[in-house]
């Protein structure tokens, strides 16, 4: 009988330890967990400081790129020869009848005016500004990715889509290519832009047409609006479109 108890006891003692060692080996699983899931929080935290700063950033810099704009072709707005976008940063000439004749590709000498001012004064704007952010001043150069000069033709009711595509193509290329060799090649431009700020604007600058695919209708409507599909851009590519996927990849 002694023997029997015995028996028990070390039987019962062993499962006793065995439960203790599983729920020691539980707890430090748990605290393991515990401890992932917090050092996971507080990279996410400091991820989302990061991505909040350089969201900051971005807006500051198109915030004050926007206004030095305004400043800057205050009288060309005023007039209406021109539009500022300050969603996309993008200045658009409005009038077409001052850009090329209809049909054509060749710049009226209106226009070749108009880019000798306009021109020079963009490429100053940009590769001397700077703006602040957190107290520090920082070039705006730095920021632009690319100058886009961007062709848009209207549609014409006496072709067809294929048609309309095909032509406006042509012709919205070889005007943002006519446009790009004025502004690097003009004489006249060439004396109001010091060598280094022309060297950086051609490793920045691009022209491309895009032909009817981009057309302008009338507000609330379907119509199109001829005119204003007839336009030439200059748009302002920056470093925002990386930071903006960024923050919103790590939002998703």
């Amino acid at each position: 009988m002694r023997t029997k108890r015995y028996k028990r006891n070390v039987e019962s003692t062993s499962y006793d330890l065995s439960i203790s060692d599983m729920m020691a080996a539980l707890c430090c699983v748990f605290v393991l967990i515990c401890v992932t899931v917090m050092v996971r929080l507080t990279e996410q935290k400091a991820e989302f400081q990061r991505q909040n700063k350089k969201a900051n950033s971005y807006y500051a810099m198109r915030t004050d790129l926007y206004e030095k704009l305004m400043e800057t072709f205050k009288d060309e707005v005023n007039s209406g020869k021109v539009s500022i976008d300050e969603k996309t940063l993008t200045i658009s000439f409005k009038n077409p009848d001052v850009l090329f004749e209809m049909n054509d590709t060749k710049l009226r000498d209106e226009y070749k005016q108009t880019l000798n001012d306009f021109f020079p004064k963009l490429v100053k704007l940009l590769y001397t500004s700077t703006y602040k952010v957190d107290g520090v001043e920082k070039p705006i150069k730095d920021e632009i990715e690319e100058i886009r000069i961007e062709g848009h033709t209207a549609t014409s009711v006496k072709l067809t889509a294929k048609e309309n595509y095909e032509r406006g193509m042509e012709t919205s290329q070889e005007r943002t290519r006519n446009i790009l060799n004025h502004c690097i090649n003009s004489e006249v431009i060439n004396k109001k832009i010091p060598n280094e700020q022309m060297n950086w604007i051609k490793k920045n600058i691009a022209a491309i047409g895009y032909s009817n695919s981009r057309h302008i209708t009338y507000p609330d409507t379907n119509i199109e609006n001829q005119d204003a599909s007839r336009r030439v851009d200059f748009r302002l590519l920056t470093n925002a479109t990386n930071v903006l996927t960024e923050i919103e990849n790590f939002t998703e």
